[in-house]
C-alpha cells in the first residue's frame, strides 16, 4: 500500500508562497505548484527554459532530456509564474552567469547550479514557519494536480503532469473533505 501525500489547501498554498520573499525562489515553488514540474525538472530548468527573445515563456517546454519519461511535455504558463520569472533577468541573473545554457536557478553561493537539497530544504524553512507543517516539493505537484482536477478531465491533467499511464494520474481522484462538502452542497437547494 502506498502512502498518501497530503496535499495543501488553497489557503495553505497562498499562506506558504506569500512567506517567500525571493522571487527565485517563490518562482521555483510556483513551477511545482501552478505547472506541476517534478523537482528534478525544475533543477534542470536553463534560462532559455523560462525567457525567449527577452520575453517569458507563455508555454513552458520540458526537454525530453529532463523529463522523468523522457518525454517532451508543454506546459501553458500561468500568471502567476509569469510575474515572477519576468524578475528573474534584471534582479537575479546578473549575480550569476547568464546566458541560454546556463541554469534558470543557481546555488546560494556561487555559479553551479541549485540542488534538490536545496530546495527542499528551504521548502521545509519556510513550511514550518508559514503553516507549522513540513512540505515536501512533490507536494507541491501533488497539489497542483489536485487543483486541476476539479476543474479538468483525467486526461489533460495526465497530458499536464507528464504521466505515461492514466493509472498514475487517477491518485488524484481520491476525493477529500472539501470535494465532499462540496459535492453535497451542489445539490439543489429545492425545498420540499
Amino acid at each position: 500500500m502506498t502512502a498518501t501525500i497530503k496535499s495543501l489547501t488553497d489557503s495553505e498554498l497562498d499562506t506558504l508562497l506569500a512567506g517567500i520573499e525571493s522571487a527565485h525562489y517563490k518562482s521555483i515553488y510556483l513551477l511545482m505548484s501552478y505547472a506541476g514540474l517534478r523537482l528534478n525538472e525544475v533543477v534542470s530548468l536553463n534560462q532559455s527554459d523560462l525567457i525567449f527573445c527577452s520575453l517569458p515563456a507563455a508555454t513552458l517546454i520540458i526537454r525530453k532530456e529532463i523529463a522523468k519519461n523522457k518525454k517532451t511535455r508543454a506546459i501553458p504558463v500561468h500568471q502567476l509564474i509569469t510575474n515572477y520569472i519576468t524578475r528573474l533577468p534584471e534582479q537575479y541573473w546578473p549575480l550569476h552567469k547568464v546566458g541560454d545554457d546556463q541554469p534558470a536557478f543557481f546555488a546560494p553561493r556561487g555559479n553551479a547550479r541549485i540542488s534538490a537539497k536545496q530546495i527542499q530544504r528551504t521548502l521545509s524553512k519556510v513550511s514550518i514557519k508559514q503553516i507549522q507543517r513540513h512540505i515536501t516539493p512533490h507536494q507541491l505537484r501533488h497539489t497542483f494536480a489536485t487543483m486541476l482536477m476539479r476543474k479538468a478531465p483525467i486526461r489533460v491533467v495526465q497530458e499536464l503532469l507528464g504521466h505515461s499511464n492514466l493509472s498514475s494520474t487517477q491518485i488524484y481522484t481520491q476525493p477529500n473533505n472539501t470535494d465532499l462538502t462540496n459535492a453535497i452542497q451542489s445539490l439543489s437547494n429545492v425545498t420540499y
